[in-house]
């Protein structure tokens, strides 16, 4: 510490903490790149040569955001639950909640890195990609498929399936618009809530932290709960792209054939279940 004024026993050498943050939104950003141009280098044939970000034209279609973010919330409980449950009956244990930093300048890099990076190509790497190499076995198989891909890249299997059910709420999204902003616009919103709420936690004493928690859940629920009236009193769900049923029998003996005639997909699954089952044993 004589020699590094910044020098901590987590960060020896005093690196400041703006260039940290930087750089895991440079790391995130390049590798999930990666991931697209590997993805997209594979399916050709498959994958459109432009995605689209177009806006909805009807704009009543945003009455879904406040929906999707009290399902997220909703999730939150549901996997708090189910850690304290693993966590008594298996040797599971929580993951260490992130620490923001003290600087303004280094948690506004980490917004962008947990809220910004993952929006965007997470949503080019699953709906843009996964998704449409599956699409022509069926739109549900696309979406269960690149969904189950999506949760089993989140390594916490407590979250898994709240990931999973947001994730084919973002899949269902990306075909009925035919488009990947609205996707990434609700993706953002779910990750901005959470930092939100780890900014209040972390930044507040507890009983404000407690206090402004409370009023922000009972202001979303009752905002969720107004807009899915509205979206019934409008027949809102009319005016989308018709969802083909789930028991769509085009292909449907070949899927799952198909699927394990490629060792990378099936060797890539297999890997990342059992990084997800592992802690539980």
């Amino acid at each position: 510490r004589s020699f590094h004024a910044q020098a901590t026993l987590d960060n020896p050498i005093g690196v400041p903490e703006s260039v940290t943050a930087a750089l895991h939104i440079l790391i995130g950003a390049l590798s999930l790149l990666a991931a697209v141009r590997f993805a997209r280098s594979f399916g050709r044939s498959m994958l459109p040569k432009r995605f689209s970000f177009t806006d909805p034209r009807d704009r009543r279609l945003w009455l879904f955001l406040p929906v999707f973010l009290s399902i997220g919330l909703l999730g939150s409980v549901v996997s708090s639950l189910l850690q304290s449950f693993l966590q008594k009956h298996t040797y599971y244990t929580p993951p260490q909640m992130s620490v923001l930093p003290e600087s303004g300048l280094a948690t506004a890099f980490c917004f962008i890195s947990m809220c910004v990076v993952p929006a965007i190509f997470e949503e080019l790497l699953v709906r843009g990609c996964l998704q449409n190499l599956f699409r022509r076995w069926g739109i549900w198989f696309s979406i269960a498929v690149s969904s189950a891909v999506f949760t089993l890249l989140h390594a916490d299997v407590a979250q898994m399936p709240t990931i999973f059910c947001l994730s084919v709420f973002l899949g269902l999204c990306a075909y009925v618009t035919d488009s990947l902003f609205p996707g990434m616009v609700l993706h953002f919103a779910n990750n901005a809530l959470s930092f939100l709420f780890l900014y209040i936690q972390q930044r507040m004493d507890g009983r404000t932290a407690i206090g402004v928690t409370v009023y922000l859940l009972a202001a979303f629920f009752f905002g969720a709960a107004l807009c899915i009236w509205q979206i019934a009193a409008m027949n809102l769900m009319r005016t989308l792209r018709p969802i083909p049923r789930a028991a769509n029998p085009k292909n449907r003996a070949h899927r799952v054939r198909r699927m394990l005639r490629s060792p990378l997909f099936v060797g890539m699954m297999l890997y990342l279940l059992v990084r997800a089952v592992w802690p539980l044993v």
